[in-house]
């Protein structure tokens, strides 16, 4: 019998969080899912669902009560990875039990087949093909990438399993709070680094363009700075700027980390920072929520935050001149 065809991606944007008393709740959620969710332990399910679907990205967080064997397709074409954490640890994926710290990669040819732990808690992030390519293309310098197509296991140094981590649900919560974030600049910069966790962990390319000089790295700088500064109010994501500046992930990195002793996008947000503390500086009548978003910041209470661990005071503690 041939594979199921694969559909174009057709789910809505959005965010959604519901307790669940049955597991089949979970499959109203993925229209473009074939298959089944049964249950194989004996007691009542209770269980929630989270999740977040961007216009490239879905993110997808889990937990129930009870063992759940799930196996068919994702007729939406999707590439995902599910980091093995503590609560999936006893799961089988592919009649595999894996190790907190690995983390599944399913292609879109990839028949599912996996079978939870009865006190599971399952977080994944499943990225179109043309979206993660173009990732891959733009943060690494490659002419040509190719999307994971089948089922696999990867294992990442500690540090990249922890960013994908982090980023994963860093997206997830800001997403769930604010389901408007996405459509701001905020949230694509943060769907963007999530990307960027994926390719990293994923390690099935490195980066061709060679380390440029510390010339070229100062000149970098420059150009990004510039950029940024233009960009403040809509500012760009890190692909958009790897795209603009046509340079890879790493030497932009580099560059930014040797200069000012921190990455490029931390910066970014920094000069944004100082720009809102000049305008309140100079005591303008503006409301520092209607400032602040001028600048980029879509949540006031994460500005607040930013705001405060860069200068150690509010924003509503306005600075002298």
């Amino acid at each position: 019998m041939p594979p199921p065809k694969l559909q174009s991606f057709k789910e809505p944007t959005g965010a959604i969080l519901i307790p669940m008393t049955d597991f089949d709740q979970a499959t109203s959620f993925f229209p473009n899912w074939q298959g089944t969710f049964e249950q194989v332990s004996s007691g009542s399910f209770l269980g929630s669902l989270r999740l977040l679907r961007g216009t490239s990205i879905r993110l997808v967080h889990i937990e129930g009560n009870q063992r759940l064997a799930l196996r068919g397709n994702d007729l939406s074409g999707f590439c995902s990875l599910y980091p093995v954490v503590p609560g999936t640890a006893l799961s089988h994926w592919h009649g595999r039990q894996l190790d907190v710290g690995q983390i599944v990669v399913h292609g879109p040819e990839t028949e599912t087949n996996h079978v939870s732990s009865k006190r599971t808690e399952g977080l994944g992030v499943s990225i179109l093909p043309d979206a993660l390519v173009e990732a891959i293309r733009l943060l690494k310098r490659v002419e040509c990438a190719e999307p994971p197509r089948t089922w696999s296991v990867r294992s990442p140094s500690p540090e990249l399993f922890t960013r994908i981590n982090h980023r994963i649900n860093q997206l997830l919560n800001r997403g769930i709070s604010d389901p408007c974030m996405l459509e701001t600049a905020e949230g694509r910069q943060l769907e963007q680094e999530c990307i960027r966790a994926a390719v990293d962990s994923l390690e099935t390319v490195q980066a061709t363009e060679e380390t440029i000089s510390l010339q070229k790295r100062a000149q970098l700088v420059g150009r990004a700075e510039e950029i940024m500064r233009h960009r403040m109010a809509d500012p760009l994501g890190v692909i958009d700027l790897c795209r603009e500046l046509g340079t890879s992930d790493r030497n932009l990195r580099l560059a930014f980390r040797e200069r000012f002793g921190v990455g490029p996008m931390v910066y970014y947000r920094h000069i944004r920072l100082n720009a809102v503390r000049a305008h309140l500086a100079a005591r303008t009548r503006c409301p520092i929520g209607l400032l602040a978003q001028q600048f980029g910041f879509h949540h006031l209470g994460h500005f607040a935050a930013y705001y405060r661990r860069l200068f150690g005071t509010l924003p509503s503690s306005k600075p002298k001149r």
